[in-house]
């Protein structure tokens, strides 16, 4: 494992990376990788600046493995501390942490970005127009996000903003593709603490067994999620708002949906064949939507099924400002109305 540093501009020194004063530049830092000057553990410290691609920066055949992830980490702009000795308060976390966004900004300029297998990418801002490319941002299998925001600005429709590999993770990503999908979902997936909003479809599930945790799912023009055939999923404490349809889906069965808010969409849920039994609704707010569970099948509202909620909550949810500001106001009828941790507590 080596530690690297990487600057917007020329540091003048010698461009090897193992000091801030001897820091490669974007260029430098894609040439040493295209010479295949990288070992698997190798982390990358990347100071806060606007960086312009001009080429796709493909990082697939610079893969880390389980027990050494490749780590690309932005970090604040004043930071002084050097490899081993950088640590959290050196981060670009401001935004998440309460303060000003202080993340290092990747201006795509019409490419792409693609990560090997096992990377791990922190506090980094990647937005522009990726222009006909199926993604602005694919990560591979087991590949980590956290505190990265994705914004793909193109105007081709369905097209990705962030493609996570499979067993991929985003943790407090923020997620914008207007003109196509937020996050593709191949399998056993997490989102947990993100924003996807703005997107013409916020979640796309191609695969299987992806868990969906405290995110928000907004101002999407089609749908909150699609699942089609998907099974074995779980959507867990995670607010859709503004979308036509929260979740849709075709035959998709054995789904756990529980403690999640619903509200400002035409559908709740969608099945477009008859909703499974198997799937299992618990103590959802079904807030503002003019129809709970819909089903195609049978043309009608899916009331009766014996799984279709446990006690589901209903009424606008007091959001402290909708569309913006998705926390809840003091008399919000959603307030310990959800299933809570009561065995072995108190």
């Amino acid at each position: 494992m080596a530690y690297y540093h990487v600057l917007a501009t020329d540091a003048a020194g010698d461009g090897s990376g193992d000091s801030w004063a001897n820091a490669m530049t974007l260029a430098e830092w894609i040439a040493w990788i295209d010479s295949a000057s990288y070992a698997a553990g190798d982390i990358y410290y990347i100071k806060e600046d606007t960086y312009t691609l001009t080429a796709t920066l493909d990082l697939s055949d610079r893969p880390g493995t389980s027990v050494a992830p490749v780590s690309l980490i932005g970090v604040k702009a004043g930071t002084t501390n050097e490899g081993a000795n950088i640590v959290y308060s050196d981060w670009s976390t401001g935004l998440i942490d309460g303060g000003a966004d202080d993340r290092p900004d990747f201006d795509v300029d019409g490419y792409y970005i693609v990560t090997g297998n096992y990377y791990k990418i922190f506090n980094i801002i990647f937005a522009g127009n990726a222009g006909t490319a199926d993604r602005l941002l694919n990560t591979s299998t087991a590949s980590v996000s956290f505190n990265v925001k994705i914004s793909n600005t193109t105007s081709t429709s369905d097209k990705w903003g962030v493609q996570l590999g499979s067993y991929g993770k985003a943790i407090a990503c923020e997620i914008v593709n207007e003109n196509g999908y937020g996050v593709s979902l191949p399998g056993g997936n997490y989102v947990l603490y993100s924003y996807v909003h703005d997107c013409k479809n916020g979640l796309g599930c191609s695969g299987h067994a992806f868990n969906v945790i405290s995110s928000i799912i907004a101002d999407c023009s089609v749908n909150g999620a699609t699942m089609g055939s998907c099974d074995h999923n779980l959507f867990l404490s995670n607010t859709f708002y503004n979308c036509p349809v929260g979740i849709l889906a075709s035959d998709s069965y054995d789904n756990l949906i529980i403690n999640n808010i619903i509200d400002n969409c035409a559908d709740a849920f969608k099945w477009s064949s008859a909703q499974q039994d198997a799937n299992i609704f618990l103590r959802n707010h079904e807030g503002n939507n003019v129809t709970r569970m819909y089903d195609t099948t049978t043309n009608k509202i899916s009331e009766l099924l014996p799984h279709t909620d446990f006690d589901p909550t209903s009424g606008d949810p007091k959001f402290t400002t909708p569309g913006s500001d998705f926390s809840l106001q003091s008399d919000s009828p959603c307030i310990d109305e959800g299933l809570a941790m009561v065995l072995g507590v108190g």
